[in-house]
């Protein structure tokens, strides 16, 4: 018990510039002769504190101590870099290019790089559609930042126009898109916007209905077993979307299992592999792809 208590009145000098004896007595329930006791025990084991009398007076830890508890080592520093030289690449943001600018000042010696990882690929749009993207995530980025809800006009995969009003919550890099997750004062709920179909949006001015995380209805996924069977040679890419213990290889087919997101539209990954792919389960999923492949035939 005591070298618990020891270990916190550390920990809480690390994060306090000077305290009283009165003070670690009341915050660890014990008497401040007991306070003395640890603080000469800590003492004694090489732990720099002094006292300083007076009115103003405390306990105290040597400021270059404080210091080199809470200095980056060079691998800590240049694992930071590749971070923000990795989110600058993703998302284009000036903060990180200062950030990264003053961590180099930091360094010391030959800077050098463990490793290096290029996310200058990282979407499926052009470049002219991600100029727009980047635009639209330093935007979404900057109402996030200061607690503002946006009113986009969003068009739907079936070509729907709506003006929604939404509070952005996170920003998703998925499938080779950027999404926008947020909660939509339309539907009521949190939602998933690609930011490719944000054709407009503005910034709203603040107000006090914006929701917590902890006020947010947090939906869960509804699970569901889905059966597919694959011709033999789409064995390549089924790799790129399923686990090994997902997949049984037969003699003549590929035979996959694995839960879905029933909310989720699984139709257009299923028509991306054409006539290589039956539904087997669940039976109106089945039917569903059935008629969806009817449509493309007929038009």
């Amino acid at each position: 018990m005591r070298i618990e208590r020891l270990f916190n009145i550390l920990l809480y000098l690390l994060n306090h510039q000077k305290v009283t004896a009165a003070q670690l007595s009341e915050v660890f329930q014990v008497s401040k002769r007991t306070i003395y006791r640890d603080i000469d025990t800590l003492s004694s084991s090489g732990v720099p504190l002094f006292t300083v009398l007076g009115v103003n007076g405390g306990i105290q830890l040597m400021e270059n101590y404080r210091l080199n508890r809470f200095t980056f080592s060079e691998a800590e520093k240049n694992i930071l870099i590749q971070s923000l030289n990795t989110q600058h690449t993703l998302i284009e943001t000036d903060k990180a290019t200062e950030l990264v600018y003053k961590i180099n000042l930091l360094q010391e010696g030959e800077q050098t790089s463990a490793f290096q990882v290029n996310f200058t690929e990282a979407t499926l749009h052009r470049g002219s559609i991600e100029r727009d993207v980047q635009n639209k995530l330093s935007a979404i980025q900057t109402a996030m930042s200061v607690g503002e809800k946006i009113q986009i006009n969003y068009i739907a995969g079936d070509g729907t126009t709506t003006k929604r009003i939404v509070q952005p919550l996170e920003l998703l890099l998925k499938d080779g898109s950027w999404y926008l997750s947020a909660y939509c004062e339309l539907r009521k709920s949190q939602r998933l916007f690609k930011l490719t179909r944000i054709r407009s949006f503005e910034h709203l001015p603040l107000k006090n209905d914006y929701l917590s995380k902890d006020d947010l209805m947090v939906e869960t996924p509804n699970l569901t077993t889905i059966e597919l069977q694959f011709e033999k040679n789409q064995l390549g890419k089924l790799y790129d979307y399923f686990l090994e213990k997902e997949m049984s290889l037969c003699d003549t087919c590929i035979n996959v299992r694995f839960k879905y997101d029933s909310r989720k539209n699984i139709l257009p990954f299923l028509l991306m592999f054409g006539s290589n792919v039956k539904v087997i389960a669940p039976i109106a999923l089945k039917n569903s792809y059935q008629d969806e492949v009817k449509k493309m035939n007929e038009s």
